[in-house]
C-alpha cells in the first residue's frame, strides 16, 4: 500500500541520515555507538560487551560513548529525526 511505501522510504531516509552522522565519528566512537544501539541490523549490546568488542575498559567505553553522543546531538544530518522522536 501507499502507507507502507511511505513508511519504508522514511525508514531508509532515517537510516541514511544515521549512516552519514556515524561516518563523521572516529572509528572507536562509531563502533561503540553501533554496538550500544544496535545500528545496521545488529543487536544492541551492554556497555561491558561493547567495551570488550573494541578492546577498551568499561570506563573508557563510557567516555567514548558520551563524546560520540555529544557530537551526534549537534549533528544536522539527524536533527530533524531527533525532533520527531
Amino acid at each position: 500500500s501507499t502507507a507502507d511505501l511511505e513508511e519504508e522510504l522514511l525508514e531508509r531516509e532515517q537510516e541514511n541520515a544515521v549512516d552519514v552522522a556515524l561516518s563523521k565519528l572516529s572509528d572507536d566512537e562509531r563502533r561503540i555507538i553501533q554496538a550500544r544501539f544496535g545500528t545496521g541490523g545488529r543487536e544492541a549490546k551492554s556497555l561491558r560487551d561493547a567495551a570488550r568488542e573494541i578492546g577498551v575498559s568499561q570506563a573508557r567505553a563510557r567516555e567514548i560513548e558520551a563524546r560520540a553522543l555529544r557530537r551526534l546531538a549537534v549533528d544536522d544530518a539527524i536533527g530533524g529525526y531527533r525532533e520527531a522522536a
